[in-house]
């Protein structure tokens, strides 16, 4: 692990003279950190030992039929997602890639993983069968949490300068549990993390920060102060979480259900949650607009520009049976 590291290390150490991160330009600003997951409902992770470059995927030496054979599937399965992964430069399992699918229901997250002999092995796997139905694959189920941190200084320089001592920590903290990976998107916040099976993401995650935010989502709770967010959520409903927990100081990952999400009219939505407990409801109005400052929203931004931020208008607390008749 120690020269995977290194090899991060000196790749920040490169890019930390740039005048202007976007990172820093993001921070310097204060931008808001939620609501700025993409939405995406399963995750495919796939282990690969080269540094990813900019285009992750397209530029592997991973044969040419698997690169296809994903690429009919994320564009059959709504919400998907790929990302290359990996931990040093030899394969995990000793002998092929490790693979892993993380399904982000609210009410039964999965995590399936698969210790292939080869790349060619994944065309042997009935990925939709898997999405479809879960249950014949239970022996594949993981019960121990994972952990990705974005290193892909390739694709930004941000995500290098702060992914790469974040994955040291990760190293530390999670062990076998913790993976560097490709391009997670928002390199603005990194470094950034992701917590699976429920898809949760992290921004600006310190290295001194990593291990209470691992120690934390295994005993099922929320570390508040770097949420960017739940991805099963689109971004709207991702800031009305932040706001709902706020309010109600619950940071337990499964405290909430979303109930709905709607955009009432532009830049306006009504999002509906139901607490698991005691199956209370709360309704909340949220709003986006434009912020009054300019971010680089990337390394590569030409010029800086306003990005979306949400706010909360108002929330209520329902009766019990109320959400029932929404």
């Amino acid at each position: 692990m120690g020269d995977e590291t290194a090899k991060l290390n000196r790749q920040a150490a490169s890019v930390s003279e740039k005048p202007l991160l976007c990172s820093v330009s993001s921070r310097n600003a204060d931008e808001q950190l939620f609501g700025t997951i993409s939405q995406t409902q399963v995750w495919f992770l796939l282990e690969y030992l080269a540094p990813p470059s900019a285009k992750a995927m397209e530029d592997s030496d991973i044969p040419q039929r698997v690169k296809d054979y994903l690429s009919k599937i994320l564009k059959s399965v709504p919400q998907s997602r790929l990302l290359l992964i990996r931990q040093k430069s030899a394969f995990s399992n000793g002998t092929g890639p490790t693979f892993f699918v993380a399904t982000g229901s609210e009410t039964d997250p999965g995590l399936y993983e698969f210790h292939l002999d080869r790349y060619e092995t994944l065309l042997d796997l009935d990925l939709s069968r898997l999405i479809s139905n879960p249950e014949a694959y239970e022996k594949q189920r993981r019960e121990t949490p994972l952990f990705l941190v974005c290193t892909n200084g390739r694709r930004d320089p941000c995500c290098a300068r702060w992914g790469a001592p974040a994955f040291e920590g990760l190293a530390r903290a999670a062990g076998n549990d913790g993976w560097q990976s490709s391009h997670i998107g928002g390199h603005r916040f990194a470094a950034n993390v992701l917590c699976f099976p429920h898809g949760i993401g992290y921004g600006r995650v310190d290295q001194g920060e990593i291990e209470n935010l691992v120690s934390d989502y295994r005993r099922g709770q929320i570390v508040m102060a770097n949420y960017r967010g739940r991805a099963s959520y689109p971004p709207a409903a991702q800031a009305a979480e932040i706001y709902l927990r706020s309010q109600t100081g619950n940071s337990q990952v499964a405290a909430y259900r979303l109930e709905s999400s709607q955009e009432v009219e532009p830049g306006t939505w009504a999002v509906s949650f139901r607490s698991l407990p005691d199956r209370t409801g709360y309704r909340l109005e949220i709003t986006s607009g434009l912020s009054d400052y300019e971010i680089y929203e990337s390394c590569d931004s030409a010029e800086p520009k306003a990005l979306t931020f949400f706010q909360l208008q108002k929330i209520e607390e329902l009766f019990a049976g109320d959400l029932d008749h929404e």
